[in-house]
């Protein structure tokens, strides 16, 4: 038989703001006037062969071995007794997962198990979150570090600042982050050195506003009909910078910088959502040995976008607002003997987001770089030079959850360009 269950309720525990207010797109990214949302809803009916541990009954689960797929639930517990295999297991805020096995160790049950569907465990039902960002209630910030694995600093609630730094190769790197209830400040400084001089400075420095996750998910007859997931109020300022000099010959380091990563874990009813944010960096550049070689760029600029996807039960349709992005300073200065060229690209936010440890979300990325080039003067040209901004937007999917093959990533938005200097070129 069927069992419905209705869960309807403000989550107060993690990332969670306490102001509302109205909402207005037409505002500068600077105004504040964000309005925060904690609201969630869970409204579904289990599917025959489903069995939900609620929050009374967690401490039923004893021990969950997630390398080798074991659970050890407490043999006092009627609903683990009566457990068999191919049953589904819900146990609230943990564990979707499919019985194998279940035998009867000691006073305890043994289920080893494997990773179940959402629409393997809902016939019928509906999903549905908004939340907005407290970045002063994040779980954790993990670095992804070359050649060191994850370094990990959980965010503590006296803790509200991080910084690290560290070295790569012939770069050293230093990482700012200031965590605040409605933006978080960053900072990040590259740099390269060739004896007593820096021949490579890459720098961004600004600040994001505090993000909203809608999410609106639907489940009939045991099969996805409906997900529509957007990350909304996208809003913030930065400043890119760059200066190469000479001999600094011709780099492509990529993402060799540490990753940051920021997570936000929230329950939707007895579901686990953890929404990601991180930083990326790419830094391509080719300056040709000689004195006066050089490339400086610089943008400041603020932004305002937002963007996710809509799904039918049929296929995906991305859904987006580049929005504006307004410059309030730039410079550019570019030259050398022969062709140079320098970019530095930064995608922050990154966000993913997964459900009960499945990504849902691989990436939703808002992407700046800017670049400077140059070409001496042949046959009677003048030289060219050339410095831009660059602003992208990408996003993906991944269905694998719900029981559907549908993965994109890295898809385009929008793509918007400032070619903000531009002399003697045709």
């Amino acid at each position: 038989m069927k069992s419905r269950i209705i869960i309807g309720f403000i989550f107060t525990i993690l990332m969670l703001g306490s102001s509302s207010c109205s909402d207005d797109k037409s505002t500068s990214p600077t105004d504040g006037n964000i309005p925060s949302s904690n609201e969630t809803r869970f409204e579904v009916e289990w599917n025959e062969g489903t069995t939900y541990f609620d929050e009374t009954e967690v401490s039923t689960l004893l021990d969950h071995d997630e390398v080798n797929s074991v659970l050890v639930f407490s043999g006092t517990s009627d609903k683990a007794k009566n457990l068999k295999v191919g049953d589904v297991l819900v146990v609230h805020g943990l564990v979707l997962a499919k019985a194998t096995q279940v035998a009867e160790t000691g006073n305890n049950i043994t289920v080893t198990y494997v990773p179940a569907k959402l629409t393997e465990a809902i016939s019928n039902g509906e999903i549905e979150w908004n939340v907005t960002t407290d970045f002063t209630k994040a779980q954790e910030i993990t670095l992804i570090v070359p050649g060191k694995g994850a370094e990990v600093q959980e965010v503590r609630p006296d803790l509200t600042d991080f910084t690290y730094t560290g070295k790569f190769g012939e770069y050293t790197y230093k990482i700012d982050l200031g965590l605040g209830a409605d933006e978080m400040d960053v900072k990040f400084d590259i740099k390269k050195k060739f004896g007593e001089y820096t021949s490579a400075t890459f720098s961004t420095e600004g600040k994001v506003k505090k993000i909203a996750s809608v999410n609106s998910i639907k489940i009939t007859d045991s099969e996805l009909t409906k997900f529509d997931s957007k990350n909304d109020n996208l809003r913030g300022e930065l400043e890119v910078s760059m200066e190469v000099n000479a001999e600094a010959g011709s780099d492509n380091i990529g993402l060799e910088v540490p990753i940051v990563l920021i997570k936000y874990p929230f329950l939707v009813g007895p579901i686990p959502v953890v929404i990601t944010m991180q930083v990326d960096f790419g830094i391509f550049y080719g300056i040709p040995l000689g004195a006066e070689a050089k490339s400086k760029v610089s943008a400041s600029f603020s932004f305002d976008s937002e963007g996710g996807f809509s799904y039918n039960g049929t296929e995906v349709n991305y859904d987006y607002t580049a929005g504006n992005i307004n410059l309030s300073k730039e410079e550019g200065l570019t030259g050398a003997p022969s062709p140079v060229y320098a970019e530095f690209g930064v995608s922050y936010p990154y966000i993913s987001m997964n459900i009960f440890g499945n990504t849902v979300v691989p990436t939703f990325k808002t992407t700046f770089l800017i670049r400077g080039d140059y070409s001496p003067p042949a046959f009677g040209e003048p030289p060219c030079h050339n410095a831009y901004l660059k602003f992208a937007g990408v996003a993906g999917v991944d269905l694998n959850l719900f029981n559907i093959d549908l993965y994109e990533n890295d898809v385009q938005l929008w793509y918007k360009e400032n070619h903000f200097l531009k002399e003697g070129c045709d």
